[in-house]
This record gives structure tokens, sequence and C-alpha cells, in this order.
């Protein structure tokens, strides 16, 4: 049925138009039914996404269970008892946190609250692109400044980040570590923007893949905020649950920002019992760092791959191989069921193919090396 009112063009707000979806050329590329089938099914290793392949503790699975009964009525608007066992794995004060569905919705709201249209954030680049997206969705800026490249890997250019800094800049973004080149945040490069009067926001999602925190921080800091993820460590990517650590003036005035009941009964259930079972989540995350540095070393010995390391559970691999890019090589790993995720093209990544792979269990992994070295030789 054809619409009997058109809106005017100019009814729509060009910012958002020009900005592309999520994933939108993936779907272009491969069609949305089979980009679904390949993402759902079962049968294919998923080393793209840098989720837990490990899943959750038992106990998780039990919690929602047990949730899932009151799951017709509303969860509870203010999440105490969740944002007490959350400030107390933080060693933060509860007035310190806030909860999102996902660290993305978090930054999503910190956007929202603060960029007016024309105003600009810094990232290092790459960076996680849905970042970006969204700070163009609000009519942002997002300044891009490339990271210095070597040998040896990836470093921040802080003078560049620093002279990038102007009267509209209103917010500064780190990734610790940075996400795809697995980097993490020093101190040093933290210092040198601590007394600009804007926001520095400091994703921690794989935080506990290196176990280095900028927390402590906030205390003493009210333009710092800390964002954080249940998404990795505790392998709940798929409840989307994030919180961010900041000043209880920046948590009370984003909190303004965000949806009413955005984190599901099942959710909050869920994360009490990832959080009152930290044997489970540090076994976990110990097994992922011990394979994530057999894997690079594996990577390594590929004639043709040079892969960066990583502080995270991910890494960032240069395809220089001769005959085959880095299209190529993610084209073929499909069809042997493993799928990566590729990043040539994508901003400071500019000289060459890319793929990033999350680092799976033992046996995903070396399912990965010999297919990697049935199509490039040497297996």
């Amino acid at each position: 049925m054809k619409a009997t009112v058109t809106l005017p063009s100019n009814f729509f707000k060009p910012y958002v138009k020009e900005t592309k979806r999520y994933m939108e050329d993936e779907v272009k590329k491969y069609g949305a039914r089979i980009l679904n089938m390949v993402w759902q099914n079962k049968d294919f290793i998923r080393l793209m996404g840098n989720e837990n392949q490990y899943g959750p503790s038992p106990k998780v699975v039990e919690a929602i269970k047990n949730a899932a009964q009151w799951v017709n009525r509303y969860p509870s608007p203010i999440y105490v008892d969740l944002i007490e066992k959350i400030a107390e794995y933080a060693s933060v004060k509860p007035e310190n946190i806030l909860l999102g569905a996902g660290s993305l919705e978090i930054m999503d709201a910190i956007f929202r609250a603060f960029l007016d249209p024309g105003d600009n954030v810094i990232l290092s680049a790459p960076t996680y692109k849905p970042y970006v997206l969204r700070i163009k969705i609000c009519g942002g800026v997002p300044r891009l400044i490339p990271m210095r490249k070597n040998e040896n890997g990836f470093s921040r250019d802080m003078g560049k980040i620093l002279q990038a800094l102007d009267s509209q800049t209103k917010a500064i973004v780190f990734l610790n570590p940075n996400n795809p080149t697995g980097i993490p945040l020093t101190k040093e490069e933290l210092e040198k923007v601590l007394d600009k009067p804007v926001l520095i926001v400091i994703d921690e999602a794989y935080y506990e893949f290196c176990g280095k925190t900028f927390a402590p921080f906030v205390e003493e800091n009210e333009n710092v905020i800390v964002i954080r993820t249940l998404s990795k460590a505790f392998a709940l990517a798929g409840l989307r649950l994030g919180y961010a650590i900041a000043n209880p003036s920046l948590v009370d005035y984003v909190s303004r920002v965000q949806l009413p009941f955005r984190v599901t009964e099942l959710t909050a259930h869920a994360a009490l019992a990832a959080l009152n079972d930290m044997e489970y989540a540090k076994e976990t995350i110990k097994k992922i760092v011990e394979e994530r540095e057999i894997l690079f070393s594996e990577l390594s010995k590929i004639d043709g791959l040079k892969p960066y390391p990583s502080a995270a559970n991910f890494i960032l691999v240069k395809v220089t191989h001769e005959k085959y890019s880095a299209e190529k090589i993610s084209s073929l790993l499909l069809g042997k069921r493993i799928i990566v995720r590729g990043f040539t093209g994508a901003p400071g990544l500019g000289d060459g193919g890319y793929i990033r792979i999350s680092v799976g269990t033992r046996e995903q992994n070396d399912k990965l090396i010999s297919a990697l070295k049935s199509i490039l030789g040497g297996g």
C-alpha cells in the first residue's frame, strides 16, 4: 500500500541518514539471510567476535533457568543488588557504578548526553567501529588519529592527539586494551590528557585479560569514565550487561539519558551468578591468556602472516602473503567453517590487509592453525 503522505527531505537529520548501520557492508556483501545463517550456525568456529568460547559458569545457566519464571514482571528499576556486587568487584562505591545494556549502550548514552552537532570526539585509529557510528548519529565528528606503527606493533600518537584538541572537543576515547590492535593504555599516555577540560572515556572491555585498570583514577578526576562489560571475561555477550565507573555526578547525569528497565531480569540474575563464581571466571581467563600466547606463537610460524602481540583475547594479523589476500584467506576459512573478522581498509590500517582472530579453545585454535597451513602451505 502506497503512503498518502510523504515527509519532506529536510524532516530527516542528514547526519543520521549518512551514517551506516553496524555491519551494513557485510550484509550487502553476503546477504542478510546468508550472514544470519553463518552467524548462528553452531557448526562454525566463531573467531570473529572476541567471544569467550568457554561459555558461562554453570551457575549462570542455573540462575537463568530459575529467573525464567519471572519474565512476566518488569525488572528492578534500580538494580541495587547487582550494583553493589559490581562495585565490590571493581573496588569502588555503589554510587560510582552505572549499569547499561552492554558497554556500547553506556558509551551511546555518554555521547547522547554530551555531544551537540559539530562537537568532536578524539580516538586512536584503528578503533571499535560502533563508536565512530554512534558519534556520527549524534551529529558529532569522530577525529581518528592514526596509531604509530613499526615492526614490533602499534602505539598511540599522543602528540597528534593533543594537537587535535580544540574548543569543540567533548571527549577523548581510549580502549584499554585497544580493539583491534590489542595494545594496553599506559599511565604516561593517560596523564598527558588528564588535565584537559574534556571527558576521558576508557573502554576496558578486555581489562581482565591484561589485568591493568584505570578505575582508581575516577576518584580524583571527575572527567574520567571507565567502561567495562561482562560480555568477554564472564561470557555473557548474548545477555548484554555493561557498567561504567565514574564520579557520582557523572553517573547521575548520564543515567538520565538511559532508558528504564534496560537490564533484563534474566541478565541481572545471570550477572550476579557470574560475579559470585569468580573461581570459574579466573580459571577461564587464565586459559584464554595461555591460549593467546600459544596461538600467537603458532601464527608467527606461518609464512605470509604477521601477528601482533596482544593484551586482549584476540590477535590482529597482517597478511603479507604474495598470493593470498586477507579477504581471500577469510573466504577460504569460511569455507572450512571458521569465521574471522576482516580489517582491511579500516582507518589506521591502510598499509595492507588485516584479519583479527579471537582466541578460542585449544581445539578451535588447532583447527584454525591447521586450516591456515593448508591454505598458505606449510601444513
